[in-house]
């Protein structure tokens, strides 16, 4: 069985992403750990999806990041357009890194969430604050996966990500 991203052109083609609205306040988050944030690579221009600790704080998701120069950090200052899933809800978002003296107060309350909540707050601070209202498109921000998948894929060196086809 294939993953659900894993399609054929014509049922990819047919696909329509909706991306649903948050309330200002998400109260149903706390128990989970993770949220999954798709940026677009700021050389290939492909969706890249990582695992990252988050908390919510006043209707936007805060992230962070251990180094200022991971790729996923320069992904989303090159494309601050991002898209954000958790507890199995995706929303569209701008991304921005919080800046040290303008955003003091913001930041103090973020580190003060990640230490309750992980233990650990010592990172660049980065705001992914949600579209309000829904918005339907045709491919997720950053283009479609299964797609790019295709366009990957080599059978010579399997991948998890790889799209493989049906047997038989």
């Amino acid at each position: 069985m294939h993953s659900g991203w894993a399609r054929s052109p014509a049922a990819v083609a047919n696909l329509r992403w909706t991306v649903c609205r948050l309330p200002t306040s998400v109260p149903n988050l706390e128990p989970e750990q993770y949220l999954y944030l798709t940026t677009r690579g700021r050389k290939t221009n492909q969706p890249r999806e990582i695992e990252i600790w988050f908390t919510e704080h006043e209707g936007r998701f805060y992230v962070m990041a251990e180094y200022p120069t991971s790729h996923w950090i320069q992904n989303l200052r090159a494309h601050p357009d991002v898209r954000v899933r958790v507890a199995g809800k995706t929303v569209v978002a701008s991304a921005r890194v919080l800046a040290s003296e303008a955003d003091a107060k913001v930041q103090g309350a973020v580190q003060k969430l990640f230490d309750k909540k992980y233990g650990w707050s010592d990172g660049l601070v980065v705001e992914l604050t949600p579209e309000l209202g829904e918005r339907t498109t045709a491919q997720p921000p950053g283009g479609d996966k299964s797609e790019r998948t295709r366009r990957n894929w080599n059978p010579g060196k399997p991948r998890h990500w790889a799209y493989l086809p049906p047997a038989g």
